[in-house]
């Protein structure tokens, strides 16, 4: 059976659907037709996710994984990473770029707060899975 996008769903009614912005749009009970419409929503639709990264800003990094986060994972999984990753952004100048960042800032960040003693690897984790996301998304 071949793949599809998994936004794209077939609804108990007959009709594929596709949600788009948070509205689910009809695209009709014919398979290929609706697949086609698809594509064409899609295709002429700019990505969110990496419109908002400029200039390789650290603070504009973290802001769109956030974003994205908050678009396709589950409720606790976004307030997890957005209470590391807010905290961190506190500590780091406006205008860092990406290419100017360096462990001894993250080492900085980690050194200020002593509470985190049992979870500064998860700290470390949610600031990983943000570059690494940026650096997967172009």
């Amino acid at each position: 059976m071949p793949k599809f996008p998994k936004s794209l769903i077939l609804r108990a009614c007959g009709a594929w659907f596709v949600q788009v912005a948070g509205k689910q749009i009809n695209l009709g009970p014919d398979r290929e037709a609706a697949f086609h419409r698809y594509h064409e929503l899609m295709g002429g639709r700019p990505r969110a996710d990496t419109q908002r990264v400029t200039a390789d800003a650290v603070l504009g990094v973290v802001d769109a994984f956030l974003d994205w986060c908050q678009n396709h994972k589950a409720g606790r999984t976004y307030d997890w990473y957005r209470d590391y990753l807010e905290s961190f952004a506190r500590t780091v100048p406006q205008g860092m770029t990406t290419a100017r960042l360096k462990p001894f800032h993250v080492q900085q960040w980690l050194d200020a707060n002593p509470g985190w003693k049992t979870g500064k690897r998860g700290t470390v984790i949610a600031l990983q899975r943000a570059f690494n996301w940026a650096v997967a998304w172009g």
